[in-house]
C-alpha cells in the first residue's frame, strides 16, 4: 500500500511543525527555520504574514493569537491564516520540490 502525495504532503507540514516546537530546544531545528525565514525574508521582506508567523513561533514569549490580533490589528482569524500561510509557503524552501503539492 503507497501512500498519496497528499498523505506526505500532510506529513511534511506535521515534521515542520515539530520542527517550530523545538526551535527553542534543538540547534539543527533552530538553523533549519532561521534559514528558511532568511530566504523567506529575500523574496518577501517586511511582510506581515511573517511577522505575525514570527511573533507566535519564534519569540515565543507567552504571546497569544489574541494578543497578536490586538499588537497588529487584524481578526485573530487572520493570524491563523497568516501562519497557514507562511507554513505552506516555507515548504519549499524547507523540502524543494517536494515541499509543492501538486493536485
Amino acid at each position: 500500500m503507497s501512500t498519496s502525495p497528499k498523505e506526505v504532503y500532510k506529513m511534511r507540514v506535521q515534521y515542520l511543525k515539530s520542527l517550530l516546537t523545538e526551535y527553542h530546544t534543538n540547534d539543527q531545528a533552530r538553523e533549519i527555520i532561521d534559514k528558511a525565514l532568511r530566504n523567506y525574508d529575500t523574496l518577501y521582506p517586511h511582510s506581515l504574514p511573517c511577522n505575525t508567523f514570527r511573533k507566535f513561533y519564534i519569540e515565543r514569549s507567552g504571546v497569544t493569537v489574541r494578543m497578536i490580533s490586538e499588537e497588529s490589528n487584524i481578526n485573530p482569524r487572520t493570524v491563523y491564516k497568516h501562519i497557514n500561510k507562511m507554513l505552506s509557503s516555507l515548504m519549499p524552501i524547507v523540502y524543494g520540490v517536494d515541499g509543492i503539492l501538486f493536485e
